[in-house]
């Protein structure tokens, strides 16, 4: 009887704490809270900040949150950054924690290819990055990624109809990493619930 009640409060507060963090921590950023039309260097949605650079240095009219316009268009509002292959859009968290990257839109924008390509680079909070290619076109197709735990993420275009064009981004699916202390509570939480049952296992005895 001891056993039961403590791995049945065990599996309530696993459940309770595991499920609580997960869906408090998982979002999509839309891009839906930034202000149509004005270009900027930086803009900050969902709790992530986007950054625009141009060869290297930061160029105050890259990035634009669009409704509409060439190309793309699924009907919501989206970012764009541009300047071709010498345009980087750098992606992290405001707060700088970690971060997953379940999956992501991309697609052509003004100035651009039909066909065009993307490196992807995701640098990784515990060490070391992952790059690969990723294949557009003038629709928005959605990317499964699933890279956990990254520190930022870089999007840089490869190829590009002239020297200003403009690649768009949406759809954003994406979640906190956990903090260590996140699961030192929950030991401690476990470790209250184990000692109460016990205790109570013994007046009852």
């Amino acid at each position: 009887m001891k056993h039961t009640a403590i791995a049945t409060l065990t599996a309530a507060l696993l459940a309770a704490l595991s499920g609580t963090t997960l869906a408090a921590s998982a979002d999509v950023v839309t891009f839906e809270d930034l202000p149509l039309y004005m270009p900027a260097a930086s803009f900050s949605s969902n709790g992530f900040t986007f950054s625009g650079s141009w060869y290297g240095g930061v160029y105050a009219n890259q990035l634009v949150a669009h409704l509409d316009g060439e190309k793309v268009y699924n009907g919501s509002q989206y970012l764009i950054w541009g300047w071709g292959s010498g345009g980087v859009l750098d992606i992290r968290r405001n707060d700088q924690t970690s971060f997953d990257l379940r999956s992501l839109d991309l697609g052509n924008s003004y100035l651009t290819n039909s066909d065009g390509a993307i490196q992807l680079t995701a640098d990784f909070a515990a060490g070391g990055n992952y790059s690969t290619t990723l294949a557009i076109g003038d629709a928005f197709q959605t990317f499964q990624l699933g890279l956990r735990g990254l520190s930022a993420l870089h999007l840089q275009r490869l190829e590009d109809g002239t020297w200003d064009s403009y690649t768009a981004i949406d759809n954003l699916n994406v979640a906190a990493v956990p903090e260590p202390e996140t699961y030192a509570m929950l030991l401690a939480g476990l470790g209250v619930v184990v000692t109460a049952a016990r205790r109570r296992s013994t007046l009852a005895a």
